[in-house]
């Protein structure tokens, strides 16, 4: 069967045309075949639509419409068993005004249980071809539903239920949401389905390859946003969403109280998984408008997990392919920006929580934030930006993409991880995973300088795993770190190229226990004004009297430090650690071939830098490591040359004394430093007439001499507590991990 007519309903004509006719004061049904059907006997009756074509136009364009308004190429809303198979919309579905919560889908408006009944709704084989159009003359007074496919699905009824499946369905049709006013209503808009409601929902081999456009234009909304590549908003349960993919752009503009953007679903509920699917659709968030969110979560499948209760996020096979943007935002709290999932909002103790098992999954794109100020905490990790209360668990999995921050207008603080931005409450475990996308923040402006970040917590794995029993194993990170010019913390930075900031607990003798975890790319830090820097080839900062069981911790990158740390009140200015910046326990099996290089403004005094530690508290053991590596660090500038001392080819400093108030114990504490291995270089001195640095290279006589630094501060005094070292007169030969 086709339909070649138009179906209008009000007055012809497009967004400059007044609506002159057209008046409904409750339920209205517009399709192109069917208006409505319905069992309101809870007598049992089938419906079923085979091979329809619909090519004429759908169009509302109303005086007045004070409620539902379900506009549909097909069928405008089924509450019965029905097959649909093989049809085809053509037709532009437009709603030009009137409405007050559209639903608009171009081959089913609603599919919604009244009975008491269970309803099974197949779509299947069917495509639409058509634009859907929203006019920004629509008033979105209460909750609007908008998809390409179906507007919404939804169990309406107490004792009934349905269970909605989509096989081969498509959508080829542009989608424009055009510059939408709303105010006290939810927003829920799809590229296939805008909001799926307390059903059973499957959906496998279903594709949206045209772009979402979506803009917001009110200037205050108190209600939530949710826009999806294919599902605007999921509370149903999907045991699998198999080979669903999103290929269109999705750009977005505006925002609401809370904004939820991701490639495959915006905001969910209940039991995912997600098998085989895919964004390859470049998503842009662009606040074009003066009104910001108080939350804003964007993910390459999902962005936001609302549930009061755990709910299991099972992703495999899976991966994100599109740039991620977003761009001038002011978030009042916090702020959540993943490759593969947003952020679990619980940093504000609420209970919205899931957990996650990712498995062979790979964010490929690009991760860009320009002028984005989160006051609670801006999380971005390649793969998922934070999560709290419920485990992780990233198996076989990779970020890809490059993370890429300009920061001319950031305040708050920055979690950045190439995995995961930070994890807290509950352990994770990352097995055989890895980053390769380069982590650089930097500002644009004109000025050079940045307003003050709070902190800066980074790494090329995790920026902040702030909980024990957290396990990475066989997890290395190869891309570039790097912090350009200007950058700016009135706090601390703890960066590392694998991990930034390690606070495993507060309670002594506890485990460090991640395994074989290596750092092969390269960190650059620039001119950077801060009040201290934590700095690791593989761990920044290791805030815990802890020990380590596990495998290897390698790093071959090298590190370069050229800006200065400004004044410091801390023990350091700077703590540079080949392997970790500053750490409380036993270390071994560590081993650096990266050279280190530190010629900027940073306090000497304050300064401790190693080829293994840059700074242990020295509590336990330095053992079984190896360090091969050219280390410069001096000071030069126009009051001259002035040369680090704190400064060893094992650690720069492995004793402190200080107070009670100060530091766990109040007592003097000195590491053990047993049968490591040391080699390479060390700048001794500049020779001002030929404006060079001289090195001496270590041997078998003046080895002893760079195991740890010489020390200028008597709080970090060095230690000849040192038994089995050796000289190493070439690097160790590193196996790396690789994909």
């Amino acid at each position: 069967c086709s339909n070649t007519g138009d179906v209008t309903f009000g007055t012809k004509g497009g967004d400059d045309t007044p609506a002159t006719a057209g008046e409904v004061s409750a339920y209205m049904h517009l399709g192109g075949f069917f208006g409505h059907t319905r069992d309101l006997t809870e007598d049992y009756f089938n419906v079923e639509i085979t091979n329809c074509q619909n090519r004429g136009n759908v169009t509302a364009n109303l005086l007045k419409a004070s409620s539902n308004l379900k506009v549909s190429g097909v069928i405008s809303n089924i509450n019965a068993d029905a097959v649909i198979d093989g049809c085809t919309n053509y037709g532009k579905l437009s709603i030009i005004r009137g409405a007050n919560n559209p639903f608009i889908g171009a081959l089913i408006g609603q599919v919604e249980d009244v009975t008491a009944e269970t309803i099974d709704v197949v779509l299947k084989n069917s495509t639409n071809e058509g634009e859907i159009y929203v006019s920004s003359n629509v008033q979105h007074t209460a909750n609007s539903n908008l998809g390409s496919i179906t507007a919404y699905a939804n169990n309406g009824s107490a004792d009934g239920n349905v269970n909605y499946t989509l096989e081969n369905v498509h959508n080829n049709g542009n989608i424009t949401f055009n510059n939408i006013q709303t105010g006290a209503s939810h927003l829920y808009i799809g590229g296939l389905i805008g909001y799926v409601r307390q059903i059973n929902l499957s959906m496998n081999n279903c594709t949206n390859t045209k772009t979402l456009n979506f803009g917001c234009t009110v200037s205050t909304c108190d209600r939530n946003m949710y826009v999806g590549g294919i599902i605007g908003y999921n509370s149903a349960t999907c045991d699998l969403f198999k080979g669903v993919k999103n290929m269109g752009a999705m750009n977005i503009s505006g925002s609401c109280s809370l904004l939820s953007i991701g490639g495959i679903i915006g905001g969910y509920g209940q039991k995912i998984t997600f098998d085989e699917c895919s964004n390859n659709g470049a998503i842009t968030i662009d606040n074009k408008q003066s009104h910001n969110p108080q939350w804003m979560y964007v993910g390459g499948l999902a962005g936001v997990c609302l549930s009061t209760t755990a709910k299991a996020t099972t992703a495999k096979n899976s991966s994100n392919n599109g740039v991620i943007e977003v761009k001038n935002y002011a978030v009042a709290k916090d702020c959540g920006i993943g490759g593969l999932f947003g952020q679990i909002p619980s940093t504000d103790g609420s209970a919205y929580c899931a957990t996650y098992d990712i498995t062979s999954c790979t964010n490929n794109g690009e991760i860009k934030v320009s002028s984005v100020t989160a006051a609670s905490g801006l999380y971005v990790g390649g793969l998922l930006s934070f999560n709290s209360k419920k485990s992780v668990k990233i198996n076989s999995s990779a970020n890809k993409g490059a993370l890429t921050f300009d920061l001319p207008t950031a305040t708050g603080t920055l979690y950045i991880g190439g995995l995961i931005g930070s994890h807290t409450t509950t352990a994770i475990s990352a097995n055989n995973s890895y980053n390769s996308g380069a982590i650089t923040l930097l500002d644009k402006t004109s000025t050079g300088k940045t307003k003050s970040l709070k902190a800066i917590y980074l790494g090329g794995l995790a920026g902040y795993p702030n909980v024990s029993g957290s396990k990475y194993s066989n997890c290395y990170n190869s891309g570039d770190i790097t912090l350009e010019d200007g950058v700016t913390s009135t706090g601390n930075i703890r960066m590392g190229g694998c991990i930034g900031y390690v606070n495993a607990s507060s309670a002594n003798n506890s485990i460090w226990a991640d395994e074989n975890v290596a750092n092969y790319g390269d960190i650059y830090v620039g001119a950077t004004t801060t009040t201290q820097i934590l700095l690791g080839g593989v761990y920044g900062y290791i805030d815990s009297e802890c020990k380590n069981v596990g495998g290897y911790y390698t790093n071959t990158g090298n590190i370069t430090v050229t800006g200065g740390t400004g004044a410091s009140t801390n023990p350091f200015g700077l703590a540079l650690g080949g392997v970790v910046g500053a750490y409380y326990g036993s270390a071994a099996n560590c081993v650096n071939i990266g050279n280190i290089s530190v010629t900027g403004k940073s306090s000497v005094a304050n300064s401790t830098i190693g080829g293994i530690l840059g700074f242990s508290y020295g509590y336990g053991e330095i053992s079984n490591c190896q360090s091969y590596c050219n280390i410069e660090a001096y000071q030069l500038n126009e009051e001259g040359f002035t040369l680090f001392k704190n400064v060893g080819l094992i650690t720069g400093s492995t004793r402190i004394k200080q107070a009670d108030t100060d530091f766990k114990g109040g007592i003097e504490r000195t590491a053990v430093i047993r049968n490591c291995q040391l080699g390479g270089k060390v700048v001794k001195e500049y020779v001002s007439m030929d404006e060079r640095v001289v090195w001496e290279t270590l041997s078998s006589s003046n080895y002893t001499d760079y195991i740890y630094g010489s020390g200028i501060n008597t709080n970090w005094e060095g230690t000849d507590n040192y038994d089995g070292c050796t000289v190493l007169t070439a690097a160790p030969v590193v196996d790396k991990m690789n994909d």
